[in-house]
């Protein structure tokens, strides 16, 4: 499928039927949360060396897809006046509770693995917690668009823009997932719109559920088979 018809088909999810998933004639639509911060969080050096033994792939710097929560250290400031940020280089996200208090406490409770946060001094941050997710997701673009896969740990590393998209293959049922691009991705009918715009430091974007890609490559799981 060209890349030249990516607008159309968003633009017209109810003539294309073929292409959208539906519900009751509705479009299901999720909402894609991400960190607006350009000063997220960071571990030293040697903190970084550490857990590239432990939990995190350093063939493309990304934590492995381990069901396990992760307890992270960091320097309180880069958590000012923000409600979602990132630990750089990691793919693990940090979330305050006014964040997590607007998704459905079951799925946060199941769906997500919740580490803690402290200062580097040990001292526990109240109301963070680390979010490194059960379920996984790409979302697809359009155009501008790369893949590859990591020599390492197999993921398929993918980067895009335009027309922001899911495929129906990977939904399964499932409404929360985390996504490549160090955010939270939430069927839009199970949350509250309005608390979650009001959120501090969060992009919120919403992404289409469609039965075919747009950007020319077939469906594509989290990670390659081992």
């Amino acid at each position: 499928m060209g890349h030249e018809y990516c607008s159309e088909l968003l633009e017209q999810p109810y003539v294309r039927t073929l292409h959208t998933i539906s519900i009751e004639g509705m479009l299901l639509m999720f909402l894609h949360l991400k960190p607006t911060t350009t000063e997220p969080c960071s571990l030293r050096w040697d903190e970084f060396e550490a857990v590239g033994n432990l939990w995190l792939c350093r063939g493309c710097n990304w934590i492995y897809p381990v069901r396990s929560p992760v307890d992270i250290s960091i320097s309180q400031q880069c958590l000012k006046n923000v409600d979602l940020t990132f630990l750089m280089g990691t793919g693990i996200l940090l979330a305050n509770e006014a964040l997590l208090s607007k998704l459905p406490r079951d799925l946060v409770q199941t769906k997500f693995e919740l580490g803690n946060v402290t200062c580097r001094d040990g001292r526990k941050i109240e109301k963070w917690k680390s979010i490194n997710p059960v379920d996984r997701i790409i979302v697809r673009g359009c155009k501008n668009v790369s893949f590859r896969i990591c020599a390492q740990c197999k993921r398929n590393v993918y980067f895009a823009q335009g027309d922001p998209h899911v495929l129906k293959s990977q939904i399964n049922n499932r409404s929360v997932f985390g996504t490549d691009g160090y955010g939270i991705l939430v069927e839009e009918s199970i949350v509250d719109t309005t608390g979650i715009s009001k959120l501090r430091g969060v992009d919120v974007e919403k992404v289409a559920c469609l039965e075919e890609p747009l950007d020319g490559y077939p469906p594509l799981t989290w990670s390659q088979p081992s």
